[in-house]
Formats: structure tokens, sequence, C-alpha cells
């Protein structure tokens, strides 16, 4: 993880579900005074024993950001302030780390099933793949993934490799590009191992790992209240008293109003393809296999 915190790294599986569960008033926060990979100890944790048995655990900063900041865990046991985690994590968490905690009436795979379900309802989302291709010496065909095939929005280049996470992406115009089934089409690039990112519209897949990310045309708000209101109705199917179950209804129908403001306040927008000439003008010079981008005034040089 790149990011400082669990609070401010781009919403991924494990924040979502720390998201749904505050909104859920489910969890409590702490620092741990004892180091473990497995089995941290906050000394201050004065519940009694096995009281958080079951519930998820969160890592929300340790290592100065580094691992295992951003993963979480249920919890198997917990006794005098030590949190016994049901596998340990990828590192070890120090003392002095932040964390959450919650109660086993919301487990973590209930919060993530629904936050699945959420994000599967949006239907064609815009959605980013930036690791699968790269540019090649000599190669101007490219193998499409399959997930970006069926409706490809948009082609961008990589221009800065100097700087970690800093890319300079440019967008090259629709036609400049182009696609023909599973092959995208390019001008030659002279530097090799330079990051292709492509914009495409499809079904998101499901987020399985807790580092798994949110498409960044998805605002987690979107996720967060439905998700929250599809938990709290799971609970009340298992509540036998109908005061508490009527309540908890009463939860629901705020969590809904919510996401229906989320809905308005936060639409997804569908990305187009930039015309060939709107953006820069850009043009081959040469046959396919030896082209080079045309560098004179008035043009883009992608060298």
């Amino acid at each position: 993880m790149t990011s400082n915190t669990l609070y401010d790294q781009a919403p991924t599986l494990a924040s979502l579900a720390y998201m749904v569960a505050s909104e859920l008033k489910s969890i409590r926060e702490g620092t741990t005074t004892t180091a473990s990979i497995s089995a941290p100890v906050d000394s201050l944790r004065s519940e009694a024993a096995n009281y958080w048995q079951y519930g998820p655990f969160w890592v929300l900063y340790a290592n100065a950001g580094s691992a295992p900041t951003g993963e979480y865990q249920n919890v198997s046991s917990f006794q005098g302030g030590t949190v016994t985690l049901a596998a340990t994590l990828s590192a070890t968490i120090p003392s002095g780390s932040r964390y959450a905690i919650g109660r086993r009436r919301f487990p973590l795979d209930v919060i993530v099933q629904n936050i699945n379900s959420a994000y599967q309802e949006l239907g064609d989302i815009p959605l980013v793949d930036d690791t699968s291709l790269s540019t090649t010496s000599n190669t101007t065909e490219y193998t499409i993934p399959q997930a970006a095939r069926n409706k490809l929005l948009q082609v961008w280049l990589q221009t800065e490799t100097t700087y970690t996470n800093v890319h300079g992406y440019i967008q090259i115009p629709h036609g400049q590009w182009r696609q023909e089934t599973a092959t995208l089409y390019l001008p030659q690039l002279s530097s090799d191992a330079d990051a292709i990112k492509l914009v495409y519209a499809d079904q998101p897949s499901m987020l399985v790992a807790y580092g798994d990310q949110l498409s960044p045309y998805v605002h987690p708000k979107l996720i967060v209240y439905k998700a929250a209101a599809n938990v709290l109705m799971w609970r009340a199917e298992r509540i036998n008293d109908t005061a508490s179950a009527n309540a908890i209804n009463q939860r629901v129908n705020y969590f809904l109003d919510l996401d229906q403001k989320a809905k308005y306040s936060h639409p997804i927008h569908m990305p187009k393809r930039q015309d060939f000439g709107a953006l820069a003008n850009m043009e081959f010079t040469g046959g396919r296999d030896g082209a080079r981008v045309n560098v004179s005034p008035g043009f883009v040089n992608l060298d």
C-alpha cells in the first residue's frame, strides 16, 4: 500500500468494508501497545473475554503507511486486550499502530457480500486497466485484455517513468489508435515499457482481496450506503424482537435515502472517445513497422 492510512488510500475492498461498518456504528478504534503479526495487543481494551470474537479487524495505520496498513482479518478470539486474528497479516503490526475492530453482529463476509452486490447493481461502468499492456520496441500491435475488447473507450500512454506513481498519461485520440476485435493498433513508439492505460465499459468484477480497488469513476458513497442498507436488512431478518426489527428497518430507509442522494450528487459519467485531431495532431511517418511519430511544429512527440 502506498497511501499513509486506510482513510486516504484509493477505495479498496478493505476501506469500503470499513466505511460500511462505520456507517453501521459497529466498530471501535484503538492503538496497539504490543507488536504482533497475528495477535496484536491493546492494553487499554477492557471488554469481556471474546467480546470481539468473530468480528472484523482492520489495520488503519502501521509501519509509516506500508504493510499491513489497509489489511483486514476476522477475529478468532479476544482475551485481556489481546486480539487473536484468524490468519496472519502480511507483516507485523508494530506498537503504536492504529486499528479498528467490530462486533460479529455484522460479519465481515456479509459486509463484503453486500459491497459486491451494490457494485454489481451499477451495471456497466467505466473501468481502467493500466497493468496489462506496455509498449515494446518495434511493436505496433497489442493484444487487448478480454474484458476491454467489447467496449474500449480510451487509450492513454505513459510519458513519465522517473517517479513512482507519476505516469504523465496523455490520451491518444481515437483514429490514431484503432481496434480490430482483440488487437489494438498504435503508432510506433520508441521507448520500452511505457504503460498503456485502457479505459473501457463493462460489468465490474467482484472485489475479492482486501486491496482490490473500486473503479476510479465510481464514488464510494454509491457503494457504501446501499451496502449498509442491505447489511441491516440481513440483520433484521435474524431478529425476533419486532420493535428492534422495526427500528432497524427505519435505519434501512435512512440509508436508502442517502443512496438516492448519492446517485444524484455523484453520477457515473461514461468517458467519451477523444476524436482524432481534437486533442492533438499526431500522424505516422513511414511504414507501419518502421513508423515514428511526426515531431514537426504543431505535432506531439511521443518519443
